[in-house]
């Protein structure tokens, strides 16, 4: 019989950390390295462990790892930014290096099992994931501002980031009448459709903190106290208890697991891009406190006659019935008249497109955030191939801009060199053009070779640097019949995405007066019907915006998808038909007439208005 042969292990890291990481790595059987030794040469180590790492550190560490690829496992400090984790893990991923994260909370025996019952099912559809402390906020927000990277708070905050997927949209809580912080509300915030909390346990015993999970077929509960752990379940009135276990020593567990991994037994560790949205969370956090939410009366930006910009109402970036959030102010400039694909349907083309030299006047962004508008989107032509993008997005994050997104085509983004430019200069969210799953109608929209593949590519690099992506489908004649087939390409292959938008192609520039490129929107009615009600059914964010989007009347039962609808309540002119829409008399009797913003004129010249109203009978 083969013995498995003794782990070889480098430590890496303050000398009070290696001399506690090696006691209990001696004890599970590693040959642990003189901590002299460089890491870098392949017959000192299998593995490195490279405790409470920040952001200097890892930039050093990724140098002296050079091309090996051990695997590392990393312990990041709690006030590591996110860029700086993005940038070591993309090096690694170079290299084809696995990074571990060796924070012990994630490799408790407890947290895993709890783990395995949301991954099998047990819990259904995830839909709150709550954070219990014995002191609430507070002792979250005491650890990231003192370091403690061994708190249970930020321990449980890990847990939460695992359990999410992706980074959580925080917001702060409410002002106490003093005019300070109230740290005594809950934290609330969103990742994808989840809700997630932070709040203070009601639980007898000051010490234990607590994981619950609510989905739509039972409640999960890990409580997590020195007395040990427990697993409780919640169905229909009736609790019960999972699993128990006895106190363990985490640091214990941490390389147990890694043993494991090591040896090929356990593919389920925590990865590196854990603690990539660990490294989000915390930021946001901090971001929500520092910025807090607007006032229910916040007005309408003022904007002074010298500066046209393009500014609309905007919903944030995560958005679901279950987790109501006001929309924002977003300002859109287009900085490139370039493009790297020739799409058929293009309606920048039109020759009236307004190009703005950012570089020239740099006014245009500083002048936002005092303006009232918190997001700007980069757009063009293809934003990405003007070269002074990650300094626009820098700029704008500077002042305040909360939100940067960048409307694209992500052909560029297939570098992750070009990724790492802009993730690192702030930007949050990319707005990627996704208009088929199928190669062939691909090539044919946008004249350019190899575009999906290039595409997905980008959307995956994207999201690996913890950037959101989210999808815009211009629906035109090529592929309105795709779109369900797009829908559930998404749904199974793209779940990390945030939101699916289902656009209609505008009949403006190279589709001005081009019916064999514009449908007539009763065609696309019923597909278009049954791609949202697949994204509802799936769990996928899906919407149709109103600038690009249809009138509400077309899909009767679906309001709930319109942007405009969910706008509703804070519509500044309800009833403003702007110049290049068309509504018929009638429209005014119609409820939903202050949120709908009618049909194209163009559209109305090319197939009438006969449409509109009995739209849903008309063929």
């Amino acid at each position: 019989m083969s013995v498995p042969r003794n782990h070889r292990l480098l430590l890496v890291g303050p000398e009070t950390e290696r001399e506690r990481w090696a006691l209990v790595y001696r004890r599970a059987g590693f040959e642990v390295a003189d901590p002299a030794m460089a890491p870098g040469s392949e017959s000192v180590h299998d593995f490195v462990h490279a405790s409470s790492c920040g952001g200097e550190d890892l930039a050093d560490l990724s140098e002296r790892l050079g091309a090996q690829r051990h695997p590392v496992g990393v312990s990041f400090r709690c006030r590591t930014g996110p860029g700086q984790i993005g940038s070591f893990i993309e090096r690694c991923r170079d290299c084809a290096r696995p990074v571990v994260l060796a924070l012990p909370a994630l490799h408790l025996e407890s947290f895993r099992r709890l783990h395995h019952f949301v991954a099998s099912g047990l819990v259904g559809q995830v839909a709150e994931l709550t954070l219990l402390l014995p002191r609430g906020l507070p002792q979250l927000i005491e650890e990231i501002l003192t370091e403690d990277d061994g708190g249970p708070a930020l321990a449980g905050l890990a847990m939460i980031s695992v359990l999410a997927g992706e980074p959580i949209r925080w917001q702060d809580g409410e002002l106490s009448p003093a005019g300070g912080r109230d740290l005594t509300r809950p934290l609330s915030g969103t990742a994808g459709k989840l809700v997630v909390r932070v709040d203070r346990s009601d639980q007898p015993g000051g010490n234990a903190i607590e994981v619950v999970i609510t989905g739509s077929q039972s409640t999960l509960a890990l409580r997590m106290g020195q007395e040990g752990h427990e697993i409780r379940a919640a169905r229909g009135g009736t609790q019960r208890v999972l699993n128990s276990y006895p106190p363990s020593d985490p640091m214990a567990e941490t390389v147990n697991a890694v043993s494991r991994f090591l040896d090929g037994r356990d593919r389920g560790y925590a990865d590196g891009h854990a603690g990539l949205r660990l490294a989000h969370n915390i930021h946001s956090v901090l971001e929500a406190l520092e910025h807090p939410s607007p006032a229910a009366d916040e007005p309408r930006p003022s904007l002074s006659a010298d500066l046209e910009l393009d500014v609309y109402q905007k919903l944030p970036l995560r958005w679901g019935a279950s987790c109501p959030q006001r929309p924002f102010w977003e300002a859109k400039f287009n900085i490139e008249t370039t493009c790297n694909q020739d799409c058929v349907f293009c309606f920048a083309k039109n020759g009236n497109m307004k190009v703005t030299n950012l570089s020239a006047r740099p006014d245009l962004v500083t002048s936002l955030p005092a303006r009232g508008i918190k997001g700007v989107m980069f757009s063009g032509g293809e934003p990405t191939l003007n070269r002074c993008l990650p300094d626009y997005i820098a700029q704008a994050k500077s002042v305040g801009v909360t939100q940067v997104t960048v409307e694209s085509n992500a052909l560029i983004f297939s570098n992750p060199a070009e990724v790492a430019r802009c993730r690192d200069a702030g930007l949050d969210a990319a707005f990627v053009s996704f208009h088929s799953v199928r190669p062939a109608t691909v090539e044919l929209l946008t004249r350019t070779r190899d575009s999906l593949r290039k595409t997905s590519a980008g959307i995956s690099n994207l999201l690996s640097a913890g950037i959101e992506v989210h999808l815009n489908c211009v629906t035109n004649a090529f592929n309105f019949t795709e779109l369900p087939e797009i829908a559930a390409f998404v749904a199974r292959e793209l779940k990390s995405v945030s939101t699916l938008t289902f656009s209609f192609v505008a009949p403006l520039g190279r589709s001005f007066n081009r019916p064999d490129i514009v449908p007539r929107i009763s065609q696309v009615r019923d597909h278009l019907s049954d791609a949202l009600l697949a994204c509802e059914q799936s769990g996928v964010a899906a919407s149709v915006p109103g600038r690009c989007g249809i009138p509400l009347c077309f899909l009767p039962g679906l309001e709930r998808f319109f942007v405009e609808y969910r706008l509703r309540e804070h519509l500044k002119d309800p009833n403003r038909v702007l110049n290049d829409r068309v509504k018929l008399p009638s429209c005014s009797t119609c409820p939903l007439d202050p949120c709908c913003q009618g049909l194209w004129r163009n559209y109305a010249d090319m197939y009438g208005t006969s449409e509109l109203g009995a739209g849903t009978q008309n063929e």
